[in-house]
């Protein structure tokens, strides 16, 4: 049985040189089409007999490597097809709905009336990828996410890109596989992975977290454990666990198996930036325009709505960023952590974000400005990381000042768009502009850039100058 989609355009029907060269020639990789005109409008038709659309297949299912395989090569084919006869590459249409598959091959509509950036549509459908790549798949993740990257680039060669994404898959087979069994304990100075205490109906309780920057990582699992030494991490956690509890890391989890908690791999990133935690939580959630999970989450001792501030502001936050950088969050999910015992302020963990409980818990009914206004600014600063110092990150520990200085300044540029009649500027102009002054004149005061020759002076780095 023939079956047709149909795209209506306004405008009187006429045959031009690209509907005779694609009913003559019948390019390799494009569906049939007809044109017709009707009054004033124009129809375009196209056969899918017997073809099932990209946004069906993967509402049935997941994105998987070969499934993205022999849609990257029939892409390129396309491109070249058109190139061939002379055709425009930027009317091929790149959305879901458009794309069909039949037998192991993508078919594309070539749609004469309009002419759309083909390098912005093909960045689209990358993100369109991410949400609903099969993350149990670790290929296609690592594919993904290196086109998705890669397609963020200003002037991207596409033929190159997806080049590399077959070279470094072939070079990847090649790689040996070392396998290290090891031991660590958990700690009692709030730094690597250690426990955090609290009491809810007089019980007492444990959550168990994670603090790894600067250099405590290394406490946690072999690594080579410095900011350039990007890596692919794999979390897969298991523990006495009880009940109702929670496991929460970087990346989403994907399977629960033999009582262990697998997630999905990561993008490449810093050792320092990875987290996971585990333990009774309560949550809130939320979802951003771009389809981005928020999430906060607190132990029971804290009341349900103690957790909406910080949902909200993270959520408005995300999109705030997504918008002012031009560039989408590149996680499927935000997750903010409240711990009960925590050596910093917050921690801009890539996905998962830790906080001292008073950085990001509060009773909107009753907390003064100033303080909603110190929270929001945390969280802000720690969602700002997110791409600057988690997606582009420093080559050493030297450079922290530019990653922090950013961060510091992109927290007051957020909260002043979402919430303007806080006059969150005049805040800075009373308190940050004059502590600034006031510690660089003093005598002795450390510079903005210090030599790091060992790892023990890192966190002297962190004195707020």
């Amino acid at each position: 049985m023939e079956r047709k989609i149909t795209i209506e355009e306004q405008g009187f029907y006429e045959e031009d040189y690209q509907m005779r060269m694609l009913k003559v020639n019948a390019p390799d990789g494009f569906l049939p089409v007809r044109g017709r005109g009707v009054d004033d409008c124009s129809y375009y038709e196209y056969d899918v007999s017997g073809k099932v659309s990209m946004k069906a297949m993967y509402e049935r299912g997941k994105i998987g490597e070969e499934d993205l395989r022999h849609f990257l090569t029939a892409f390129q084919m396309a491109v070249r097809e058109a190139e061939v006869y002379l055709l425009d590459v930027h009317r091929i249409l790149l959305k879901p709905e458009y794309i069909f598959f039949e037998e192991g091959r993508f078919y594309f509509c070539y749609y004469p009336p309009a002419r759309q950036d083909l390098w912005e549509e093909f960045h689209r459908l990358t993100e369109y990828f991410v949400k609903e790549a099969d993350y149990q798949d670790k290929e296609a993740v690592r594919m993904i996410f290196l086109l998705h990257k890669g397609t963020m680039e200003e002037n991207y060669s596409m033929e190159k890109l997806i080049k590399e994404c077959f070279y470094q898959e072939e070079q990847s087979e090649k790689k040996e596989k070392k396998e290290v069994s090891y031991d660590t304990a958990l700690t009692d100075t709030m730094m690597g992975i250690y426990p955090s205490y609290y009491e809810v109906d007089g019980v007492k309780k444990q959550l168990i977290g994670t603090q790894f920057e600067t250099t405590s990582a290394r406490q946690a699992f072999p690594s080579v454990d410095e900011p350039a030494a990007k890596a692919i991490f794999e979390v897969a956690i298991k523990f006495d666990e009880q009940a109702g509890e929670t496991v929460l890391s970087n990346m989403p989890e994907v399977q629960v198996e033999d009582g262990i908690h697998y997630f999905a791999p990561t993008l490449k990133m810093s050792t320092y930036l990875v987290a996971f935690a585990f333990g009774d939580l309560q949550a809130k959630k939320t979802e951003t325009k771009s389809g981005v999970e928020i999430g906060v989450f607190a132990t029971k001792a804290h009341q349900a709505k103690e957790l909406d501030f910080a949902l909200d502001i993270a959520k408005r936050s995300i999109e705030f960023f997504e918008d002012y950088y031009q560039t989408p969050y590149p996680l499927p999910h935000s997750w903010q952590l409240a711990l009960p015992d925590f050596s910093a302020g917050a921690m801009e963990n890539w996905g998962l974000v830790t906080y001292r409980e008073a950085y990001l818990l509060l009773d909107p009914d009753n907390t003064p400005l100033a303080t909603k206004r110190v929270v929001a600014t945390v969280i802000a600063h720690e969602l700002a990381h997110q791409w600057f110092g988690d997606l582009v990150t420093m080559n050493w520990w030297e450079d922290l000042w530019l990653n922090e200085s950013f961060a510091n300044m992109m927290e007051y540029v957020a909260i002043d768009a979402l919430e303007p009649n806080w006059k969150i500027w005049e805040a800075f102009q009373t308190s940050e502009a004059p502590l600034a002054l006031q510690r660089d004149a003093t005598d002795g005061v450390q510079s903005v850039f210090v030599e790091i020759k060992d790892p023990a002076e890192i966190d002297s780095l962190f004195d707020g100058a």
